[in-house]
């Protein structure tokens, strides 16, 4: 799944999401591995996910990038629902 030059700095699963730390070998590769890798290839990821460069390219143009990538079926609603509500369930009303 990764392109040739394209290595796997690190990977942490959840019962629910894992990250991908990944080092590609220039913006272009990290795109393309995005479009072919994720979304387009028939053994494209079928979760949903998210990908970002995280940090500037290096030396020989090589880029760190992470990916947040949920299991297929995961309902991501409920947790985002949660970590915006209060604790306690009551938000201010607005003066």
């Amino acid at each position: 799944m990764l392109p040739r030059g394209a290595r796997i700095v690190s990977l942490e699963c959840r019962s629910s999401m894992c990250r991908l730390q990944m080092s590609h070998p220039s913006q272009d590769a990290f795109r393309n591995f995005l479009r072919e890798g994720l979304m387009d290839d028939a053994d494209a990821w079928e979760g949903p996910f998210m990908a970002a460069l995280t940090g500037t390219p290096g030396r020989s143009g090589e880029v760190e990038a992470a990916a947040y990538l949920a299991r297929a079926g995961v309902d991501l609603a409920p947790w985002t629902i949660r970590r915006l509500t209060p604790p306690g369930g009551v938000r201010p009303e607005k003066e």
